[in-house]
């Protein structure tokens, strides 16, 4: 979230632990600055933890829109 910051300065959570977690006296008075660098890298955390069938739900109409040709779409997925 911008403009908070946990307890103990994790950075990554699942929805229930940041619930959990969210406490609005850590929330700054300053303006909260976008880093487009962190969110690619925080997505990719969250890909990574991923068990891969859900990645494949996710991923396959995007890959599908780039490889057009009759391929192996899991294998390449992979």
């Amino acid at each position: 979230l911008l403009g908070w910051s946990p307890a103990d300065n994790r950075e990554i959570f699942s929805l229930e632990e940041l619930v959990k977690a969210f406490d609005y006296h850590h929330m700054s008075k300053s303006p909260a600055v976008f880093d487009y660098t962190k969110l690619k890298w925080m997505n990719g955390e969250y890909i990574k933890a991923m068990d891969f069938d859900s990645y494949f739900e996710m991923a396959e109409p995007y890959i599908r829109k780039v490889i057009t040709r009759d391929y192996d779409i899991r294998k390449i997925a992979e």
